[in-house]
């Protein structure tokens, strides 16, 4: 029979390989800082997938009144 490689749901993968560590960010620990530094609350889960979804819709609640009072030059713009 082959070798069967067990690979974990958290290895990252350099060209291929898998590595210790990698010098990054993390996602969701960017998002909590955002919604720290704004006094944006939210509610917790208990899936990280889940917390992120929810700090987003806070966030997304939170800075929408501020983008629509914004001189339309200065707004996002919304086409692709």
């Amino acid at each position: 029979m082959g070798q069967q490689t067990i690979v974990a749901k958290g290895t990252i993968f350099v060209n291929g390989q898998p590595v210790e560590e990698r010098a990054g960010v993390y996602g969701l620990d960017l998002l909590r800082f955002i919604a720290s530094v704004l006094g944006v609350e939210y509610q917790q889960a208990l899936g990280l997938g889940f917390e992120a979804q929810n700090i987003m819709f806070a966030l997304r609640q939170h800075l929408t009144p501020l983008i629509n009072l914004a001189p339309a030059a200065e707004r996002p713009s919304t086409t692709p």
